[in-house]
């Protein structure tokens, strides 16, 4: 921390309560993981790993690393599984956004994270809807749910799903 403040800071006690939180850039990747367990409960439901520290408004835990004020779930990540791929944002599979059990996080696009989540809350039409409305069209409106459906796992039968 002396590196970074300086010893003048220290001193004249104008940063008396500094935690690490403010300056995680200058401390060594131990120390970043000492910080992130010190806030982890890893006797969630599920398996979870629920993070104690402090939450955004959207229920994501938040904290210091590299000067940034970043995600917990984004810090867990980097340090269980390595670097976030350009391009690529933190998907929680358990749907817990406190959650920071690195099994539970995967790297996905945007626009997959977006469609998992649509297909969480129940926006998203489901397979059999979809292969209702197709049959629907081929066969006519006349067709009725015991037919689509019937076909359907004929379908499914034959393709080994």
């Amino acid at each position: 921390m002396r590196d970074l403040i300086g010893e003048a800071w220290e001193q004249d006690n104008l940063l008396p309560h500094i935690e690490d939180d403010l300056r995680i850039g200058a401390f060594q990747m131990s120390n970043l993981k000492e910080r992130f367990f010190s806030r982890v409960d890893r006797n969630g439901i599920n398996g979870c790993w629920i993070w104690t520290g402090r939450l955004d408004r959207y229920g994501y835990g938040r904290m210091r690393a590299d000067k940034d004020n970043t995600t917990a779930h984004r810090v867990s990540y980097e340090i269980h599984k390595g670097p976030i791929p350009e391009g690529l944002q933190i998907d929680h599979l358990c749907c817990v956004r406190k959650c920071v059990n690195p099994d539970h996080l995967e790297a996905v696009t945007a626009s997959v994270n977006g469609l998992r989540a649509q297909a969480r809350l129940g926006r998203l039409p489901t397979w059999e809807s979809l292969y209702r409305d197709l049959y629907k069209q081929v066969y006519g409106e006349q067709v009725t749910e015991h037919e689509w459906r019937q076909d359907a796992q004929q379908r499914r039968r034959r393709l080994g799903l």
